[in-house]
């Protein structure tokens, strides 16, 4: 039998016996627990090594391949200089307050938070208190077609969560060319090894994120490169990766 197992097993409760019921255990990196850590979960409870099999969730590479720079600034409006997007649920677990935080820190770097959420007014009003109103930008949520531009537009994208699985985010960054700066939570760490272009940082702390920013933005980062590297990981990839251990299991 093959056991698709996308929750961490501590997370079901105590009678969950993984190890002992299935002969192979599948994790998608969808859930929050870093994949190669659920995968090691999984073995702790008795399951051989070589019957788990961790397969990243690719991206469609189609709907986030870059568009010129400048004419995705121009169309959003976003000017020139430095600037961040942060592709995100406006929500306390996304971290985003540290972000501000760290961005007060960064002189003449612009931000555009694209998502909404219950935490916005907060955010407003955090922004209004440092003297960020000029710096930070609201754009809301943005249909999926369009989130290519802010990929395109942006020096950086920043996800500053507080916990995570397998953000979509980084892998559409990544398919559009853009690098990232995460927290070092979930599946972000192996997500950014498929490229090497970005950097992580530890969750809930702004001087360091603040750090990471800083590091980032002076790097000259191949964002050519980073979009092609995606084409090896994508949505089909994935499935074709799926159907070859359905066949392995089915024997």
């Amino acid at each position: 039998r093959l056991q698709h197992l996308a929750e961490a097993p501590h997370r079901l409760g105590p009678g969950l016996a993984v190890g002992r019921a299935h002969p192979f255990a599948l994790d998608l990196g969808n859930r929050p627990l870093q994949r190669r850590a659920l995968a090691g979960e999984v073995e702790a409870l008795g399951v051989s090594a070589a019957r788990v099999a961790v397969v990243p969730t690719g991206v469609d590479v189609r709907r986030f391949y870059p568009v010129d720079r400048e004419a995705a600034r121009r169309d959003l409006g976003l000017g020139e200089g430095p600037l961040i997007a942060v592709p995100s649920r406006l929500a306390p677990e996304k971290g985003i307050r540290h972000f501000i935080d760290a961005l007060a820190t960064l002189p003449g770097v612009r931000a555009v938070l694209v998502g909404d959420g219950p935490e916005e007014p907060a955010l407003r009003a955090q922004v209004a208190r440092l003297g960020l109103a000029e710096r930070v930008a609201f754009a809301g949520f943005q249909p999926e077609p369009e989130m290519k531009r802010y990929y395109s537009a942006a020096d950086l994208v920043c996800l500053p969560s507080l916990e995570e699985g397998w953000p979509n985010a980084v892998m559409e960054s990544f398919a559009g060319g853009c690098p990232v700066v995460a927290s070092d939570v979930g599946g972000v760490p192996d997500q950014i090894a498929l490229t090497g272009s970005g950097l992580t940082a530890p969750p809930g702390d702004a001087p360091g994120l603040a750090e990471r920013l800083r590091e980032a933005l002076a790097r000259d980062w191949d964002r050519e490169a980073t979009a092609r590297a995606m084409e090896s990981h994508t949505l089909a990839h994935t499935a074709r990766r799926y159907v070859e251990i359905c066949a392995e299991a089915a024997g």
